[in-house]
């Protein structure tokens, strides 16, 4: 998803970014609407660029970026329309079951456009709640509720034992992540990747602004100092001449006061000889006693014992009590294991597996547990083993409910 991290908004990069991962699924999701490819390759670009400008110009209206993308192709899409799509390839799944993805590609027919929709982004295509959410319209709670009722149509393609925790949400995960995606053409894609580009540079502040020609001054290199000029080292060799001969009247002075002269050969060999060096004198090191070695005893406690284990959590169940009774009657449907703050519908369900139009939902306590009342209403009126259906968008449990005649 884009966010607008910047004080100056999305950045052009970032949007590039987006539109490269996000371009083959918008891309066939209008395919599967019913529009031909040249209809689907410009709605995915307008909507590309309508996306550039409603950023540029109204970011505070698009808190999620892809969602709102794939919402605004969808809209166009249904525009250009003119087909059933029943032409788009069908490629290995992912399960060894779907070597054929005919099946498949029935049940989404066969769904109503928003739920096949839904499962389009969430599961084919990766997208997270929110983003269906942005793209359909809902909240995420409401995008979460859609994509869980949508997945009931494949229940008969993934299998499914009434009564105990049930792995098909996930297994037709799975089973949609495999589905083909129509992708752009290589030579299409590119074009419309140049074009959507041109349009978020030209109004999208870049992430990586470059110096315009001018800014950059040239510096020249300082010379290094030199240390001394030959100036210098001639003023110093006069000072030390001058110096040596005035050290040498003054040492040549007797008792008569009268100076005893002294060559200037002889001055400037006593300043160029070193002084004689001293005579280095031996000192034997002191005779250090070692202590005598003392016995320390540690003791070392025994380590704590480890802390029990935690409790195992509960495992995923409901129960509807009472088991039995008549049609209308007024049922206790409790469940353990489930996560804390999430959103169950309890559906209750005919002979048939279909809805009766029962239904309510309740909000998982901190404990992982949950308390909801459902009538037990069967306009049918048909005796017989009924059931309740438990889902949160992501695990579906049953339980069932036997209707006396």
């Amino acid at each position: 998803m884009i966010t607008n991290s910047r004080p100056g908004g999305v950045s052009a990069e970032d949007f590039g970014s987006a539109v490269r991962v996000h371009l083959d699924r918008v891309h066939d999701a209008v395919r599967r609407l019913g529009c031909e490819p040249d209809a689907a390759l410009e709605v995915v670009e307008v909507s590309a660029v309508d996306l550039v400008e409603v950023i540029a110009d109204r970011p505070h209206t698009v808190p999620d970026a892809v969602g709102w993308w794939f919402g605004r192709a969808v809209e166009l899409g249904r525009q250009q329309a003119t087909r059933s799509p029943d032409d788009l390839p069908l490629g290995g799944g992912v399960l060894a079951a779907d070597a054929d993805q005919q099946p498949l590609a029935q049940a989404l027919d066969q769904l109503p456009d928003r739920e096949r929709m839904a499962l389009l982004l969430r599961d084919s295509y990766d997208l997270p709640a929110a983003t269906v959410g942005a793209a359909l319209g809902l909240d995420v709670a409401g995008a979460t509720e859609l994509v869980g009722r949508a997945r009931l149509a494949f229940l008969p393609l993934v299998g499914e034992r009434v009564g105990e925790p049930t792995d098909a949400q996930d297994r037709t995960h799975v089973l949609l992540t495999g589905l083909t995606v129509a992708a752009l053409p290589e030579s299409d894609r590119a074009a419309v990747l140049a074009r959507v580009d041109a349009v978020a540079f030209g109004s999208l502040p870049s992430s990586a602004p470059l110096p315009l020609p001018g800014e950059v001054e040239n510096v020249d290199d300082e010379d290094e100092p030199r240390l001394f000029s030959p100036l210098l080292v001639l003023l110093a060799l006069v000072l030390v001449g001058m110096g040596g001969l005035g050290l040498g009247l003054v040492l040549g002075l007797g008792d008569d006061d009268e100076p005893t002269p002294i060559s200037p050969a002889s001055q400037l060999d006593a300043l160029a000889s070193p002084p004689p060096e001293e005579p280095e004198v031996l000192i034997s090191p002191p005779v250090v006693e070692p202590p005598a070695p003392v016995t320390s005893v540690f003791v070392i406690p025994p380590p704590p014992p480890p802390p029990p284990p935690p409790p195992p959590p509960p495992k995923l169940s409901i129960a509807v009590e009472p088991a039995s009774g008549g049609n209308g009657a007024e049922l206790q449907v409790t469940g353990l294991g489930w996560p804390a703050g999430a959103t169950v519908t309890l559906n209750y369900l005919d002979t048939a597996g279909r809805e009766t139009g029962s239904r309510t939902t309740v909000v998982v306590d901190d404990a992982g547990e949950f308390s909801a009342e459902l009538l037990a209403e069967d306009p049918a009126d048909l005796p017989g083993r009924h059931s309740v259906l438990a889902t949160d968008g992501t695990r579906t449990l049953r339980a069932p409910y036997n209707v006396e005649p």
